[in-house]
C-alpha cells in the first residue's frame, strides 16, 4: 500500500479570508497542522534537505521546530511529532503525539512538494488576468 492511501492523504486549497493556500487533509491531524507551515516550495524544500541527512543510521537525530512552535524529531528510522515543542524540551520522557517512520514521512514531503509545484503557472496566470480585469474594471467605472 502506499503512503499517500496508507495515511488517506488528500491534497487541495483552503480558503482563509480571501486568500487560498494549498493544504493537505489526512487521517491524521497532527500532520496536517505541520505541513501547512510549509506553504511555499522553498519552505518544502528546507524539510526536505533535513530529511534527507537522515539516510544513513549513524546520523544524530534532528530537531525540527516550525513557526508554529511543532516540534518534529527526525531520525533514520522515526520522527516523532509533538503539538507543542515545550512538551519535549520540558520533559524528555513524554510521548510524542504522533510517530511515522521516517521513510513514509520523507515520501509525504515528495508528494506535498509535487502539489505545491502542480499549476504553479496557471495559478500565476490567472492572478495576472484577474488583475487585469479589476484593472480593466476600474477604468470603465471611472470613464463612466
Amino acid at each position: 500500500m502506499d503512503v499517500i492511501s496508507k495515511y488517506k492523504i488528500l491534497f487541495g486549497k483552503r480558503r482563509v479570508h480571501r486568500t487560498q493556500f494549498k493544504a493537505m487533509s489526512s487521517a491524521l491531524p497532527i500532520l496536517d497542522g505541520f505541513m501547512v507551515e510549509f506553504r511555499s516550495f522553498h519552505q518544502s524544500e528546507s524539510l526536505f534537505n533535513i530529511i534527507n541527512l537522515h539516510n544513513l543510521p549513524n546520523k544524530e537525530e534532528t530537531h525540527y521546530v516550525t513557526q508554529g512552535m511543532m516540534l518534529a524529531r527526525i531520525s533514520y528510522e522515526q520522527t516523532f511529532f509533538y503539538q507543542e515543542d515545550a512538551h519535549f524540551y520540558e520533559n524528555k520522557e513524554c510521548k510524542p503525539d504522533l510517530i511515522l517512520p521516517t521513510k513514509d514521512f520523507k515520501e509525504i514531503i515528495l508528494e506535498w512538494r509535487k502539489h505545491l509545484q502542480r499549476n504553479l503557472f496557471l495559478e500565476d496566470k490567472n492572478l495576472t488576468l484577474m488583475k487585469n480585469h479589476l484593472d480593466f474594471f476600474y477604468e470603465y467605472k471611472n470613464d463612466i
